[in-house]
């Protein structure tokens, strides 16, 4: 995308969208006049949500693993482990 002001109204439009997908089973994005006068609306639901994110579930998934490796070898005892940042309210990241 070459148009600067779009890209931006669009990346806050995914980021509304996907904190309102953490809570809800569906969520909509609603862009009034993104570019050159057009509107954009799209609909997601969890599932199609998780789909898209995939790729980034299987990088934090292999993370933890290496992680619980590493303590498991260094016989390092924890009792639970504490995620922080924004995409830590998807439940997908959360299970």
């Amino acid at each position: 995308m070459t148009n600067e002001k779009a890209k931006l109204r669009m990346l806050d439009a995914i980021e509304r969208m996907r904190k309102t997908i953490s809570a809800n089973s569906e969520a909509p994005i609603n862009i009034e006049c993104l570019m050159e006068d057009e509107d954009f609306f799209a609909h997601f639901s969890r599932e199609e949500f998780e789909t898209l994110m995939a790729p980034m579930t299987a990088i934090i998934r292999s993370t933890f693993v290496e992680v619980m490796e590493m303590l498991n070898e260094k016989k390092i005892q924890f009792s639970e482990v504490e995620i922080i940042g924004g995409g830590t309210r998807i439940p997908v990241v959360q299970k």
